[in-house]
C-alpha cells in the first residue's frame, strides 16, 4: 500500500485545469498535475443526452492531502456538478512516494 492519490478531474477547458492545477501546487495540495488534451465527453444532463469537449487533469498527491485538495476543487471548479474522483495508489516507487508529500510553502 502506498501513501499516494491520483484525482481525477474533467474541465470545460485546457486553461481551466491549468490555471487550477498551478494554483493547487501553489497551495501544496498536490505535487504535480497532467492536464490531457481534449476529448470527447457524451453523458445526460436535466434528462438531455450532451455531447461535448472536455479537458482531463489528473492531480497527484498524497493521501494526507487528498480531502483539502477535493474540497478545494469542489469550491472553485466551474461546474455545477465536477467530476472528482480520486484513485488510490496501490503501488508506488518510494522515490516518488516521497516526492508527492506535503513541502513547507516557500
Amino acid at each position: 500500500m502506498s501513501d499516494g492519490v491520483f484525482v481525477y478531474v474533467t474541465f470545460a477547458t485546457a486553461n481551466e485545469a491549468e490555471r487550477l492545477g498551478r494554483r493547487a501546487i501553489e497551495a501544496n495540495l498536490a505535487a504535480c498535475v497532467n492536464v490531457l488534451p481534449a476529448h470527447q465527453s457524451i453523458y445526460r444532463w436535466n434528462d438531455k443526452i450532451e455531447s461535448t469537449s472536455e479537458h482531463i487533469a489528473l492531480f497527484k498527491t498524497a493521501k494526507a492531502s487528498e480531502n483539502a485538495l477535493r474540497e478545494w476543487l469542489e469550491n472553485n471548479h466551474s461546474y455545477d456538478c465536477p467530476c472528482i474522483a480520486s484513485i488510490d495508489i496501490t503501488k508506488l516507487n518510494s522515490d516518488f512516494q516521497a516526492w508527492l508529500q506535503p513541502k513547507p510553502a516557500f
